[in-house]
């Protein structure tokens, strides 16, 4: 995300089922952080639509991420031990009465510049090594 490091600067409907992603100065007990609002009516600009991924079984589904940080919130999921890449810690997941959820999540900041051919090769290399440890791990089951 580009922007001031603390300004309240919102992204809104990207993604399968993400309506919102807002950097959030700490304050009200809680550090600094991302807020990312997800909807099952958030549309997507990849030409889905609003109501894709309604089915559990669907890799679309809108509440994949919500569950996924919830089972990590819960340690029944705990994120890869000892590996360079790891998504960011969830501070709080809300499930808001009109049935949008709001993942509060840890906020990773980056040092600004311009990536390198190294920097990708980087990455890749530690995408692949997380994408890997996750293949030999039983999946959290969850009730439909």
């Amino acid at each position: 995300m580009s922007g001031p490091a603390d300004a309240s600067v919102a992204l809104r409907h990207f993604g399968s089922s993400t309506e919102e992603v807002t950097r959030i100065p700490a304050g009200d007990g809680l550090p600094a952080h991302v807020l990312k609002v997800l909807s099952p009516d958030a549309g997507n600009v990849h030409g889905m639509g609003p109501g894709t991924g309604r089915d559990e079984g669907d890799c679309h589904y809108w509440a994949r991420e919500q569950r996924f940080y919830e089972a990590v919130a819960s340690g029944e999921w705990p994120p890869a031990v000892g590996l360079p890449l790891r998504p960011p810690r969830p501070l709080a997941v809300e499930r808001r009465p009109d049935g949008r959820v709001a993942l509060r999540l840890e906020r990773i900041d980056e040092s600004e510049g311009e990536w390198t051919a190294d920097d990708y090769r980087e990455a890749a290399a530690h995408l692949g090594e997380f994408n890997g440890h996750h293949l030999v791990r039983p999946l959290p089951a969850h009730p439909p």
